[in-house]
């Protein structure tokens, strides 16, 4: 471990997607006693705090005398899980820098795309827009339609949003390998440095037709730049790719979050073998069965533990619940494959361990 007197770099860093088990995931690796749990969850220095220096990042962990490889179980590791890392090429950059030796695990959870819109569609967007007292709550189809236009058109065109913001980027890896998408600040948060697509850049830049058919179309219900990428955010490939050019295979983990549902002891297993956590350590059977962490929404926190037979119920969406047509859902399963076809030809090239999530 990293340790000094102002304290220890994390050994790991759950990297995102937002919306995809990163809550349960931090829970249950703080929940073995080999792992020691940040101050909360979501530190974000890489992305909110990194002025406020290493000294004060190094102090949201627990300090160099509460780990010890000599102790039974050993106590190895710390972490934290922070969704806004993944999408950011900088976030990448900043980690590179603190890590020369390359030492730390950093780990991607990722869900099905259309799930994962979903979700957050119903997660950040549905309880501010419905506790309004008027305006058009913008059905999710919608939404979708809108912004599958947009990715087509103008983000991920030849030359589009997304390569326009590449360029200028902070990078840590071989120039050879250099990502040329740098999807949702392109696309959707920073200003376009093409006059002719800068009217469409930032968030919202999509949702022109939406207003023009619906003017009292309520699209600022808090967190909108998540809102305006529920696809962006679950096309992973774009934005796993800083990541896997500033460090090696042995430093990237992608998990299906369906596995962690459906067989969450073995995906621990799998996952903990991986950062070096021995299976005498612990018992990830017995720790995954409190449940799932922070599914429903309803603003408990990240520490809300909803029990496995509920879980069920309130995580998984039906297609019909969704309200999508026909040729609504052709476009989306096309997205789908294509981001499916990315990972898996990422993953074969060994740029990280996982296995393929099966998606449809």
């Amino acid at each position: 471990m990293d340790c000094t007197a102002a304290g220890c770099l994390p050994t790991y860093i759950v990297l995102g997607a937002g919306k995809t088990g990163t809550s349960s995931l931090y829970g249950y690796l703080s929940g073995h006693p080999s792992i020691l749990p940040a101050v909360q969850k979501q530190v974000h220095y890489y992305k909110y705090s990194y002025s406020s220096g290493q000294k004060w990042y190094r102090a949201q962990f627990p300090p160099a005398s509460s780990f010890s490889e000599s102790a039974s179980p050993p106590v190895i590791a710390t972490g934290e899980a922070a969704p806004g890392y993944l999408p950011y090429p900088y976030a990448a950059a900043r980690i590179r820098a603190d890590y020369p030796s390359l030492s730390v695990k950093l780990i991607t959870s990722v869900r099905h795309p259309l799930e994962r819109a979903f979700s957050s569609y119903k997660y950040t967007y549905l309880p501010g827009a419905s506790g309004k007292k008027s305006g058009y709550v913008v059905p999710f189809a919608t939404f979708l339609s809108a912004e599958l236009d947009f990715l087509e058109s103008d983000c991920l065109s030849p030359g589009g949003l997304a390569e326009l913001a590449a360029g200028g980027e902070a990078y840590g890896g071989p120039a050879e390998i250099r990502p040329r998408h740098n999807v949702v600040q392109g696309c959707y948060e920073l200003p376009s440095a093409s006059a002719a697509k800068a009217k469409r850049a930032g968030p919202g830049g999509q949702w022109a037709g939406i207003k023009a058919e619906h003017p009292d179309a309520i699209l600022n219900a808090g967190a909108e730049y998540l809102t305006a990428a529920l696809v962006g955010r679950g096309l992973y490939s774009y934005q796993l790719s800083w990541y896997a050019g500033a460090f090696p295979k042995d430093s990237l983990y992608v998990i299906c979050s369906e596995g962690l549902r459906e067989d969450p002891a073995w995906e621990m297993e799998r996952l903990g073998s991986w950062m070096g956590i021995e299976a005498g350590w612990g018992d990830w059977g017995e720790i995954v069965k409190v449940g799932a962490f922070n599914v429903g929404g309803g603003g408990e926190g990240y520490t809300k533990v909803t029990e496995w037979e509920k879980a069920g119920q309130v995580g998984l969406h039906d297609v019909a619940e969704m309200g999508l047509g026909e040729e609504l859902m052709a476009r989306v399963r096309e997205v789908v494959r294509a981001e499916r076809a990315r990972l898996n030809e990422m993953r074969e090239q060994g740029l990280f361990w996982g296995e393929d999530c099966g998606w449809e």
